[in-house]
């Protein structure tokens, strides 16, 4: 019979929360007293069929056509599968992608944003049909990105309860900064930036889980609509050093090994092991190391910088030695 499956991560403690506002819209560009509720039902609303005419204060408003986002350029872009989905707290809509237009100011709001080809500065913002315009994508709070974390906890949602890790990074180095679906990276006079993929449900996200100091380093997340994989990616050489590299790496003392166990869908738990020299890290074992599926992991450790063990609740202990071979001793 097969075991339950468990597998342990150390995620570090959590300590923050955010509480969120009613749900109102208000125009701030003129004087008026009405406000509107947005509900996020409007977001899955069947959309209107034909076209919304422009109207007449922004001529260059793109107009919908059915699904799609018709802009005065030829670019368009599809409603449902070329977004990405977040939650804003408070945020400013401009009719044009110029911080000197009118706008309208949204708070606690479910939005849809789309990539523009001709910035990366500003998104494209869908709330409803009417409700609609330009986003400046650095008034992105991390506060409304990273949401209630008390509720990341009890949510049991991986990528949910991994923003508490990549929040705690970010607040900590003054150099890494979250706008919504862009994590970016000063380091020595470079911008590096890593945009979440605008591709609707399948979506591809990056989480900071790590950051390597000495180094250089980040240890990073991909997040995919089923699964996700881990990379190690090098700030000074502005590339990944180490892709699929597992779950939680684990280093050694002098940084010349690094282990890490993973199990890829229903198969048995997997160990990989890489050495490093120069920055440079080379597989040298990818292989099973236990028969059953799933494997409760109690502990796992460099006893010097040739050798780890691996604790188990059920399965017993793992005890690896690296020298001019790889062995794999089992007590």
């Amino acid at each position: 019979m097969k075991k339950v499956i468990f597998i342990i991560i150390l995620i570090s403690q959590l300590f923050f929360g955010c509480k969120r506002n009613q749900n109102t819209i208000i125009n701030t560009y003129q004087e008026s007293d009405n406000s509107t509720n947005i509900d996020e039902q409007y977001l899955y609303s069947e959309s209107i069929e034909g076209i919304i005419v422009q109207d007449n204060i922004n001529s260059d408003r793109p107009i919908i056509i059915g699904d799609v986002i018709q802009f005065s350029d030829s670019y368009s872009v599809d409603i449902w599968n070329e977004h990405c989905y977040y939650k804003i707290d408070n945020i400013n809509i401009y009719e044009t992608y110029n911080k000197e237009s009118n706008f309208q100011k949204i708070t606690d709001s479910n939005i849809k944003l789309f990539k523009l080809p001709y910035t990366e500065d500003w998104l494209y913002c869908y709330v409803t049909n009417d409700v609609r315009g330009y986003i400046y994508i650095y008034d992105i709070s991390k506060e409304s990105f990273y949401g209630d974390f008390e509720e990341n906890r009890k949510s049991f949602n991986f990528y949910r309860m991994l923003l508490i890790r990549e929040y705690e990074i970010i607040t900590k180095y003054s150099n890494f900064r979250r706008y919504g679906p862009l994590l970016e990276i000063n380091y020595n006079n470079t911008v590096i930036r890593f945009w979440d993929s605008f591709t609707g449900e399948m979506a591809q996200r990056y989480q900071l889980l790590d950051y390597y100091e000495g180094t250089n380093e980040i240890f990073i997340r991909e997040q995919y609509y089923e699964g996700s994989s881990n990379h190690i990616y090098n700030l000074r050489l502005n590339n990944y050093v180490c892709t699929h590299i597992g779950n939680l790496p684990i280093f050694n003392e002098r940084r010349s090994f690094v282990f890490s166990t993973y199990v890829f869908y229903a198969d048995p738990m997997k160990l990989k092991i890489f050495s490093i020299a120069n920055g440079i890290y080379e597989n040298i074992l990818d292989v099973k190391i236990f028969e059953d599926e799933y494997i409760n992991i109690i502990n796992q450790y460099w006893i010097n910088n040739n050798e780890f063990i691996i604790e188990t609740e059920e399965n017993g202990n793992l005890l690896v030695k690296i020298n001019r071979n790889i062995e794999l001793i089992y007590e």
